[in-house]
């Protein structure tokens, strides 16, 4: 098992990788996590060779969260509305037998 380093951001690691080399040192392969629906996720960013630092995969990160709870919110809202239409509809027809 690899050990993955961590930085001062949440939620943001890292691994050093010896067969790759950046400036002299070791390439090191940030990667993130977060929860979605339930289960814990963990996605590479990138290299930094390839100019991904921890503070890119940060942002990276939290727009994905924020996309996750903007989301969620939708889903609650909608299901709200829904319930309401139905119980409306209910009513309605209640309302006609009478």
């Amino acid at each position: 098992m690899t050990a993955y380093n961590k930085t001062r951001y949440p939620g943001v690691t890292f691994k050093e990788v010896s067969t790759r080399t950046h400036k002299g040192k070791p390439d090191r392969y940030f990667l993130i996590r977060y929860g979605r629906e339930g289960r814990t996720v963990n996605e590479g960013v990138g290299f930094s060779s390839e100019g991904i630092d921890a503070k890119y995969a940060s942002t990276v990160r939290s727009d994905i969260v924020k996309n996750i709870r903007q989301c969620l919110k939708v889903f609650v809202i909608i299901k709200t509305l829904q319930s309401f239409s139905l119980n409306l509809e209910t009513l309605k027809m209640a309302h006609q037998m009478s």
